[in-house]
């Protein structure tokens, strides 16, 4: 209908909000990482750098998977979750 239109200010506040509060919980990475990535592409219109963007989504990672992705020290999102799929 309108997706020529930029998002409300209030659509991207919620967006932000859910992405900061986005969690794996029972699903698979790949199911995580698709949600997240939905969510940072909703948000980016700012453009959120790369190093912010892999700590949100280690955030909602489970913890334990979380670490060892940490550990490797991801240059990127897509890095990031090619290491919590291995």
């Amino acid at each position: 209908l309108h997706e020529d239109l930029p998002p409300s200010v209030e659509e991207l506040h919620r967006w932000q909000y859910e992405l900061m509060n986005l969690k794996q919980g029972n699903e698979k990475v790949e199911t995580y990482a698709s949600r997240f990535k939905k969510l940072a592409n909703r948000v980016d219109a700012g453009g959120i750098p790369n190093a912010f963007k892999v700590r949100m989504f280690l955030s909602g990672l489970n913890k334990e998977l979380a670490t060892l992705v940490a550990i490797q020290n991801p240059v990127n999102l897509d890095v990031a979750i090619t290491q919590a799929k291995t």
